[in-house]
């Protein structure tokens, strides 16, 4: 069991080919409906029939001329959860500035032929270079191969980078189409250090939590309102009880903080990243302790 909080990515240390959908706001009249970006966020017209308010001021406004409706393409794989998408006409590269140690890179919810990711030190040269396969096109027969669409990465975990410390490290990653001209997304991705926290046992529990609304009328007549559906996992884990202390105070820290908890990184039904929703631990002895770990999709 690993947990990985990421790193902060901004504007300071991210450089990317992923340009935004959505043009930058300037001053001008903007109608019911039009969109801009303004920082991360892209902002959209509510005021009927125009306005000509900036977007973060109107948003701001007892009655709104703007709302948010997001962040824009370039950032969705930087912030909130998995099903935030940025996507891009053939390849995708990233390269960000590490000032800091990271040992682990994710790339979550994926729709490419394949990921690389490379650690550039400007003496060293480059530490860590590492392809894996995005497209799983595994198929039992032949009518599978022709008509059944091609499942998207639940994730890809880039394990023991090095831990380089200090200015001008960067970690680079690229998301490969499989030809030109397709587009290719990824909803999220993580660059951390990992925090070993002990052994995961048999008996990981999966299960899905919806927000779906099934609602009769007193007819018996069903309305359905589709909404999203998250994961919930339950990890059974034995710790040395010496560890017990110091891994109960970092989740304490996770509560509230997005985080990758993998399982086992060859098994993308165990890797979920998501926020901590218990920690409960049982010391049955002196040498070991078993805990179960509840982590919610974010």
């Amino acid at each position: 069991m690993k947990f990985v909080v990421p790193i902060t990515v901004d504007s300071t240390n991210l450089t990317t080919d992923v340009a935004n959908t959505i043009a930058d706001w300037s001053a001008g009249t903007y109608n019911l409906g039009d969109q801009a970006v303004v920082g991360e966020l892209a902002y959209e017209v509510v005021a009927d029939p125009s306005t000509t308010d900036e977007p973060t001021v109107g948003a701001a406004k007892a009655v709104p001329t703007w709302i948010v409706a997001g962040y824009a393409n370039e950032w969705r794989m930087w912030r909130e959860g998995t099903d935030s998408i940025s996507s891009k006409v053939d390849d995708i590269e990233t390269t960000v500035e590490v000032l800091t140690v990271v040992t682990t890179v994710a790339v979550l919810n994926v729709d490419a032929l394949s990921v690389t990711v490379e650690m550039t030190d400007p003496v060293a040269g480059t530490v860590y270079d590492e392809t894996q396969a995005a497209a799983d096109i595994g198929v039992p027969d032949w009518w599978e191969y022709f008509f059944t669409e091609y499942q998207r990465s639940a994730g890809l975990i880039f394990e023991g980078l090095p831990a380089y410390y200090g200015s001008g490290v960067d970690v680079i990653i690229t998301i490969t189409a499989a030809s030109g001209g397709d587009t290719v997304s990824v909803g999220r991705a993580v660059i951390g250090r990992d925090v070993p926290s002990g052994q995961t046992l048999q008996g990981v529990k999966s299960r899905n939590l919806t927000f779906s609304q099934k609602v009769r009328d007193e007819f018996g007549g069903l309305t359905l309102t589709n909404r999203r559906t998250i994961r919930v996992v339950d990890f059974p884990v034995m710790l040395a009880s010496g560890d017990v202390d110091s891994i109960q105070r970092t989740a304490a820290t996770l509560s509230a903080t997005p985080t990758l908890f993998i399982g086992d990184s060859t098994k993308p039904e165990t890797v979920v990243f998501g926020v901590l929703e218990s920690f409960d631990t049982i010391i049955n002895g002196l040498s070991v302790a078993e805990c179960s770990i509840s982590v919610e999709e974010f």
